[in-house]
């Protein structure tokens, strides 16, 4: 029995993930930069490219979870004059929250490294 479950939780599972790409086909999600500056031995260049990048990043996530609003927004609003009333499917809602919820996450997490780095550039170049 426990196999059969499995099996209809993969299915599930694969339906909603080929089903939420469909609903937001047109948002990009953005390629997350590698935060690989070290603060402490970084050059002023180096730590404006990291947050020239990080930034870049930062908008271009801001703008992919708009733009799932807004196709969650549409979708909704289409289902209530739909002739059948039908809701979305809240497993495809769902799905693309959860897009949303992880570039949000890498947003948090990239800031916090870049964040780290600054602090130890600034403790390594109190000057600058």
């Amino acid at each position: 029995m426990g196999s059969l479950v499995k099996k209809t939780a993969l299915a599930a599972a694969f339906l909603v993930g080929a089903a939420a790409p469909a609903f937001a086909a047109t948002c990009s999600e953005p390629v997350p930069p590698v935060i690989a500056v070290n603060g402490a031995t970084a050059t002023v260049q180096q730590m404006k490219d990291a947050i020239s990048d990080f930034k870049t990043y930062q908008s271009a996530a801001d703008d992919f979870q708009s733009c799932i609003s807004a196709e969650i927004q549409k979708k909704q609003e289409a289902a209530k004059k739909s002739a059948d009333h039908k809701p979305v499917d809240p497993a495809i809602l769902s799905a693309l929250n959860s897009r949303t919820d992880a570039v949000q996450a890498e947003k948090e997490k990239l800031g916090g490294q870049l964040n780290a780095q600054i602090m130890a550039f600034k403790q390594a170049h109190p000057s600058k």
